[in-house]
């Protein structure tokens, strides 16, 4: 049976209010907190620069029928605080240009005070499912089934009647469930197996160093082995969720790099298609933690698909109308224009840098009103290690009419649109809206600049 964590690896994400790992579970504070941002577009650019292996997120949406955003846990003023679908929208966005896939996860609750929760439960799953930005919705449904408060507290007709509305509103949506492996240990079979038996795959909670603090390392193969046995008789996929967070109760223990790389070779000896990690949004995932999780790899993994391109989205590649190059004849011949394709099967153009400028590089776009803009543009994957200026033509024949960006790291970035900046164009003028850069830079060492696609995005005013 296919699933949509075939070959994925994802990040499962919770709350937007602890984003930045400040601390880890003795109080020290994480030196490099503050790379990852303070939106969701950042975040997302983070997690794609530093982990090229990872394929999407699954961020926590819903907890009943209350958005996560809105939760004790979580500070609905954040930015990134998922309050309403316009902010899911807001992740989404920031998922396709980082050219990461988002799911979804939702913790189920059934019952409120004895009134029956399923339909409006029901309903607001099925809104999210339908959501979009630019053709690209939400690649799965995970349901986290607890015991206890604050989880599902539903009868068991409750959990017939939620599958079956489920099924009936969303009938081509990969529902999964994630689960605690120990339901039988813990007397919980019978809560568990309703769930267990009408879900698409399995998702067993795998934290051997939270589950057996106590031990001087994690049991990893042996508690990987025990989930995927309690497991196997439901005949469905089992994606484990593996720890990449701390235990902290009711010892203290830091997640070693080497142990988040463990988790993942032996659920992929036992089977698993796919893995996911608990969690992002929290002071858990320390840098210490991330060359462990950048060194995870899944055999035959699948590249994602290009970053989506807006319908309206004005779109400038090498080769095409308004694109242009002017070679100098002082240009040395070791530093010569080369060319590639990129992930999109489109044109891109790269050079050596040369102290003395060999070449310069403009995009004209055919702007069709004058109005607001968002400039990006596209860096592919493993060509360019060069700092670069770009330069935005914004006020054609006005004082200071060219804008300089600082000078970007274009290795930071693989097969991703980057910003640069919000201006307004006005198309009367003929140079409004030309973006142009060089290839000035080091002789020795020569580094590499890529000349990719530019593209205006329309911005509501």
């Amino acid at each position: 049976m296919t699933t949509p964590f075939d070959n994925r690896l994802l990040l499962v994400h919770w709350v937007a209010r602890v984003l930045r790992p400040t601390r880890d579970v003795f109080g020290n504070i994480d030196p490099r907190a503050n790379e990852l941002g303070i939106s969701a577009r950042d975040f997302c650019h983070w997690l794609r620069r530093t982990f090229p292996n990872l394929n999407g997120l699954s961020v926590k949406v819903l907890h009943g029928t209350i958005f996560q955003g809105q939760g004790g846990s979580d500070n609905p003023a954040d930015v990134r605080a998922i309050t309403s679908f316009d902010r899911v929208r807001d992740w989404l966005q920031a998922c396709n240009e980082a050219n990461l896939e988002l799911h979804a996860w939702c913790v189920p609750v059934g019952r409120f005070n004895g009134v029956s929760l399923v339909d409006r439960e029901v309903a607001l799953l099925t809104q999210l499912m339908a959501l979009n930005v630019d053709g690209v919705g939400l690649k799965s449904l995970s349901l986290d089934v607890e015991a206890g408060r604050g989880f599902w507290t539903g009868t068991n007709q409750d959990v017939l009647d939620y599958w079956r509305k489920l099924r009936g509103s969303l009938p081509n949506t990969h529902v999964a469930v994630v689960l605690d492996y120990r339901f039988r240990k813990q007397g919980r079979e019978a809560f568990i197996t309703p769930w267990a038996t009408r879900a698409d795959s399995l998702h067993p909670m795998v934290y051997p160093g939270e589950f057996f603090p106590g031990t001087a390392a994690m049991p990893i193969e042996r508690e990987m082995r025990k989930a995927f046995e309690e497991l196997q008789g439901f005949r469905r996929p089992i994606i484990p969720m593996l720890q990449v967070h701390d235990a902290s109760r009711p010892v203290k223990r830091l997640t070693q790099p080497e142990e988040v790389a463990a988790q993942a070779d032996w659920a992929l000896r036992l089977g698993a298609p796919g893995l996911t990690y608990f969690r992002t949004g929290t002071d858990h995932f320390q840098s210490s933690k991330w060359p462990g999780f950048a060194a995870v790899r899944l055999p035959g993994s699948v590249p994602p698909a290009p970053p989506p391109i807006p319908a309206h989205a004005i779109v400038v590649w090498p080769e095409d109308p308004g694109y242009s190059e002017a070679l100098f004849p002082e240009n040395p011949p070791e530093a010569p224009v080369q060319s590639a394709l990129d992930v999109y099967g489109k044109p891109v153009r790269f050079k050596r840098t040369f102290s003395g400028q060999g070449i310069t590089v403009e995009y004209r776009p055919a702007l069709p009103q004058r109005g607001a803009y968002r400039v990006e543009a596209f860096i592919p994957a493993s060509l360019a290690d060069a700092m670069v200026e770009y330069r935005i033509m914004d006020r054609p024949g006005q004082p200071d009419a060219e804008i300089v960006t600082p000078p970007i790291d274009q290795a930071r970035f693989s097969n991703q649109w980057i910003s640069l900046g919000d201006y307004d164009f006005d198309p009367a003028h003929p140079a409004a809206g030309k973006v142009s850069l060089t290839d000035l830079g080091p002789d020795n060492p020569r580094q590499t600049v890529v000349f990719g696609a530019i593209r205006w995005l329309r911005l509501p005013r």
